[in-house]
């Protein structure tokens, strides 16, 4: 189901208006018609059990993406027209990114404890709504085993690669 045809009155704290849109060859849709709606319904659970607030990021790409890599969960393929003139899409993004407003151990600690959450990803050189600096959060609903990666100046480590990865993962964690 498309996140877009979720009934909002039953997620607790966040509405449609908090999402961006995406510019289609349809013309601007918002990036909810392209989101599997259990990444809302999640991420919304997720807030829940946060206690803090998170911020969908502002950027379509941190929700759906036409081009790039066909691995990611929030690849879609290319935005195609159906006969009637409405949007499609080849599949449905399966993640979202995330600004939480604590401290981003915590965030990482919550998400950790949802396995429904496949994919979790630490981001700790990107700008907030504020265009400040502000860790932000991947989480997608991958199957299959669990990854966990940070972005650092640009550079991906993923503690589950090896003992330096991991060391250095926890040493920027510890700087925040």
């Amino acid at each position: 189901m498309r996140a877009s045809d979720l009934d909002f009155s039953r997620i607790k704290h966040f509405s449609e208006s908090e999402f961006p849109s995406i510019d289609t060859v349809g013309g601007e849709r918002s990036v909810l018609e392209f989101t599997d709606a259990r990444v809302i319904q999640e991420i919304d659970r997720f807030r829940n059990r946060l206690g803090a607030g998170v911020s969908p990021s502002p950027l379509a790409a941190g929700w759906v993406r036409e081009g790039g890599s066909t691995g990611s969960r929030h690849y879609i393929g290319p935005i195609k027209l159906y006969e009637n003139g409405e949007p499609h899409s080849a599949r449905l993004s399966t993640a979202g990114d995330i600004f939480p407003y604590c401290d981003i151990r915590e965030a990482l600690l919550v998400a950790l404890g949802m396995p429904v959450f496949g994919g979790v990803g630490v981001y700790l050189d990107t700008r907030g709504l504020k265009g400040t600096p502000q860790p932000m959060m991947h989480l997608d609903l991958r199957d299959g085993p669990r990854q966990v990666w940070m972005r650092y100046e640009g550079e991906y480590i993923y503690p589950g690669r090896g003992q330096n990865e991991m060391d250095f993962f926890f040493r920027k964690l510890a700087e925040v």
